[in-house]
């Protein structure tokens, strides 16, 4: 009668610890299906995150290019007494600020544009008076 009931506690612990096997191919099928959705969905938002942001080497190129523009529109005599900022996003360069007229407007947009990285400038700049 021992015997017995070793031998049923055994199997009740076997069958506990090992599930049986013909369950296994939807619960590996789902699994996978799972994976999958959430990997490219990892991907599809990593994709869109990315459109806004710089990476850093793209950070540090922009900060090279608006450091650059910058000297030279102190460097420039025609610039040099000018309020102008400089932002700069994966080559676009954004001037902003004011001026006293056309010929000075044009001269910075000149200057950015002369710097290596410049892929495109956006003038915002204002003359006064107008």
């Amino acid at each position: 009668m021992l015997w017995n009931l070793k031998r049923l506690k055994i199997q009740a612990n076997y069958s506990l610890n090992n599930p049986p096997q013909g369950n296994k191919a939807p619960m590996k099928r789902s699994l996978i299906i799972c994976t999958s959705v959430l990997l490219v969905g990892s991907c599809l938002f990593g994709c869109v995150a990315a459109l806004d942001q710089e990476s850093r080497d793209e950070f540090l190129d922009s900060s090279m290019v608006t450091t650059d523009i910058k000297a030279k529109l102190i460097d420039d005599p025609l610039t040099s007494n000018m309020q102008i900022k400089v932002n700069t996003f994966k080559g676009l360069v954004q001037l902003s600020g004011f001026v006293d007229n056309q010929i000075e407007k044009n001269r910075a947009s000149d200057i950015a544009y002369s710097v290596g990285g410049v892929k495109e400038v956006k003038n915002d700049l204002i003359i006064k008076g107008n």
